[in-house]
């Protein structure tokens, strides 16, 4: 047995399965990815669509924020 308390067959059997698990989840990431960037390019044209500008954007956040803040205070 090695270090880990696992006979190096067994070891590698355990790796294989953890490479395979790994590929998967990687895979399923950039499926992911995929999909966000696909959604946030269709967000983006509906708020060019509907006249909403980063600037726009920013100023409702500053907006939001400052209410926050008031409501906070109360």
């Amino acid at each position: 047995a090695d270090a880990a308390g696992q006979d190096p067959e067994e070891r590698a059997k355990q790796e294989e399965e953890w490479k395979a698990e790994l590929i998967k989840l990687e895979q399923e990431i950039t499926t992911l990815k995929s999909v966000l960037s696909v959604k946030v390019a269709e967000a983006n044209r509906l708020k060019h669509n509907l006249g909403i500008t980063p600037i726009k954007e920013f100023q409702q956040d500053v907006k939001q924020g400052l209410r926050n803040i008031k409501e906070s205070d109360t």
